[in-house]
């Protein structure tokens, strides 16, 4: 600790040199001049900001980012201590790996963080393992098709409920864990196993018997004639050509 008393015989020039002298000299404590006290200038914050890319060096917006534990938003500026450095910004978001890192000093720039995306890796296949090209593989917001050799990828992935889907074969849904480790999905090939109903049953009350047939047994789908060998039609078309020739001896609708 250091004091100076400057008696009332120096000038105030004097007086102003000495505390200016002080300070310069980087005085650890309170500086005395005459009767006054003059405490020490409180450091400046450093003002401290992060901005969060992925690896391919695209923005993630939707980012949870400390700063010396502290929550801030991302690009906006955090005030840090000169003396609190060095201290450790760590950053987080859904679908990507979270990552930490110490900054040493001050920056002069804003603080760059990289995230590496969680990759959901998988491959459609039959029961015999045989690889589905062209299946539809969603992941919550995220969706693609595979290729080839059955296999998708999908990149931020979160972990949840993971759908399957292809023309002729029974779609799926599976739950993912968010391991990044190949998923093998199988799928079963669509059995259509129907009847035959001509086209008068639906507007004659013998639909119902169909319906309760596929209930009771393995039938699930109908074939439905809706055009004889004469051209006539028996549901309620509006196909322009069917009215002006008179086909249309419509007596239900189609989509009912």
């Amino acid at each position: 600790m250091y004091a100076f008393c400057v008696p009332g015989s120096l000038s105030r020039f004097w007086a102003v040199v000495l505390t200016l002298a002080v300070m310069a000299a980087g005085c650890t404590s309170v500086v005395t001049v005459g009767r006054r006290v003059l405490p020490k200038p409180k450091p400046k914050p450093v003002p401290v900001s992060v901005l969060v890319f992925d690896t391919a060096g695209n923005a993630v917006s939707l980012a949870d980012i400390t700063i010396a534990g502290e929550p801030v938003g991302n690009g906006e500026e955090f005030g840090v201590l000169p003396e609190d450095f060095p201290l450790t910004v760590t950053v987080s978001a859904d679908g990507y790996h979270p990552t930490s890192l110490s900054v040493a000093e001050p920056p002069q720039t804003p603080v760059r963080v990289r995230l590496a995306p969680v990759v959901f890796q998988g491959r459609i296949v039959t029961a015999s393992g045989d690889a589905l090209s062209d299946a539809t593989v969603r992941l919550g917001d995220l969706g693609t098709t595979t290729g080839a050799d059955g296999t998708f990828e999908l990149l931020p992935a979160v972990a949840g409920t993971v759908s399957v889907e292809r023309p002729a074969w029974m779609p799926v849904e599976v739950e993912w864990d968010g391991a990044e480790t190949l998923l093998e999905i199988t799928l079963e090939p669509r059995i259509v196993r129907a009847t035959h109903a001509i086209m008068w049953l639906p507007g004659k009350d013998l639909w119902e018997p169909f319906l309760d047939l596929a209930s009771r047994t393995e039938i699930n789908a109908m074939v439905l004639d809706i055009k004889d060998e004469s051209g006539l039609i028996a549901h309620r078309s509006e196909v322009p050509l069917a009215l002006e020739v008179g086909a249309v001896a419509g007596s239900y609708a189609l989509d009912e």
